[in-house]
């Protein structure tokens, strides 16, 4: 992230609670399982691009993994980076895209598989 070029570009959406009540109940309506799930690890899923970012090697490593100088490059995102949510939003977004769903008009963050004639077949 460089200040005044991509600083501000750190803002990950979030479902609006009016989305999630509407999803709850169209499936209520349609006597739908409901099922939560939470990916373990979610930052850690998506990559870093073109970005190139580098670390500090942590000061508990073995002395003879050491040298003067010597730094990490990460190739996936870690927890606390500012810029972690709004890259697994881009990944968690594209691969629902591409595996077929809509994204929702009225929220960033609902996501719609329908079926041959429109219908709703499954709400993220």
């Amino acid at each position: 992230m460089r200040h005044g070029i991509d600083y501000d570009e750190s803002f990950a959406p979030v479902a609006h609670s009016t989305a999630i009540r509407a999803a709850l109940a169209i499936a209520v309506s349609r006597d739908w399982d409901i099922t939560h799930i939470d990916v373990a690890q979610a930052f850690l899923n998506s990559e870093m691009g073109d970005k190139d970012v580098y670390v500090e090697l942590p000061d508990d490593l073995p002395e003879e993994w050491k040298e003067k100088g010597k730094v990490c490059k990460l190739i996936k995102f870690l927890y606390g980076q500012v810029d972690a949510p709004r890259a697994w939003y881009k990944t968690l977004s594209t691969f629902l895209l591409d595996y077929g769903f809509e994204q929702a008009g009225y929220d960033g963050c609902t996501y719609i598989m329908k079926d041959k004639n429109g219908e709703p077949l499954l709400i993220l």
